[in-house]
């Protein structure tokens, strides 16, 4: 069981850090032939957590955790972590940081002592905002309102 739970993980992280390329079925291929999890079982695992975690805004924010928050009308992807803002592409760009220490990173410019374990992924993808909590397990989803020239980039619906 610790296996599967732990497969069900990695496969989440590679979804998330390869989706901006679409390589992220090769890893899911990868894992499942080298364990005793199928493709179909992980598929179902991440739809399943994801369907059911659609968080509600307050205030034009998103809660991650008692002092990071997500600015949902913001222009810019942006985060707050205990009151400081940090800022990042314009909303209808896909990004993907995370939150280690206080501090949020990209994926690109991680510190020697980053832990995995330890941190929080979060996914901005033009109208839908995702998060994942590697040390808690929970994970979440906002959707945010785009302006008509941004959604036409961005189709998905909630």
């Amino acid at each position: 069981m610790k296996l599967r739970g732990f497969c069900i993980l990695w496969c989440f992280f590679c979804f998330t850090l390869h989706y901006l390329n679409g390589s992220y079925m090769k890893d899911l291929e990868e894992i499942a032939s080298n364990s005793e999890v199928s493709n179909s079982d992980v598929r179902e695992a991440m739809a399943e957590a994801f369907k059911k975690s659609r968080c509600l805004i307050k205030g034009g924010l998103g809660v991650i955790y008692n002092r990071y928050y997500i600015q949902i009308k913001s222009e810019t992807n942006s985060i707050l972590i205990n009151g400081k803002e940090w800022r990042g592409l314009a909303k209808s760009e896909k990004e993907i940081v995370f939150i280690f220490k206080d501090v949020v990173l990209k994926s690109d410019a991680l510190p020697l002592d980053f832990e995995l374990s330890k941190s929080i992924l979060v996914s901005f993808e033009g109208r839908r905002i995702s998060f994942f909590d590697f040390n808690t397990f929970r994970c979440g989803n906002y959707f945010r309102e785009m302006d008509s020239a941004t959604s036409s980039n961005n189709k998905e619906t909630p």
